[in-house]
């Protein structure tokens, strides 16, 4: 552990039986990355989530993919996670130039201009407590 200057102020164990390591490195998310040799060669990583935030990851669902305007379509973020176990916000954009949602569950009614079929594009944004860059799924609704 260092302190603010940058002087270490105390040395701990992290890993064990890690094997023969002929890489290490420190990766973007700020997990350690290490390359490993000897019954096949490896690529891990090791991540200290108390001091690394990694990002949310976003699972959307829908109740339908497709159907005649107006369509009503049910939308969940159930399966939505942070690695660390923090609470999540989310975000629903709809991609009809609505108002986003910030809700985990919501519903929308869509209504396709005349002439060809319409597509809009759902987006769930999720964003962890630190406020971690967002993960994010988009879905497709199809209009006819």
């Amino acid at each position: 552990m260092y302190n603010n200057q940058g002087d270490v102020q105390s040395v701990h164990d992290f890993a064990s039986g890690l094997g023969m390591i002929s890489w290490l490195g420190q990766g973007p998310d700020g997990c350690l990355s290490y390359t490993k040799y000897g019954s096949g060669a490896e690529l891990r990583r090791i991540c200290n989530t108390a001091t690394v935030n990694l990002p949310p990851v976003a699972a959307a669902s829908q109740s339908v993919l497709y159907g005649p305007s107006p369509l009503s379509v049910n939308f969940s973020s159930g399966g939505s996670s942070d690695p660390e176990g923090g609470p999540l916000t989310f975000n629903w954009n709809f991609g009809d130039g609505g108002t986003p949602i910030r809700v985990a569950e919501s519903a929308r009614t869509f209504t396709a201009p005349v002439g060809p079929p319409a597509m809009f594009t759902v987006t769930l944004t999720v964003t962890d407590n630190a406020g971690r860059p967002t993960g994010h799924q988009d879905l497709g609704r199809h209009l006819e």
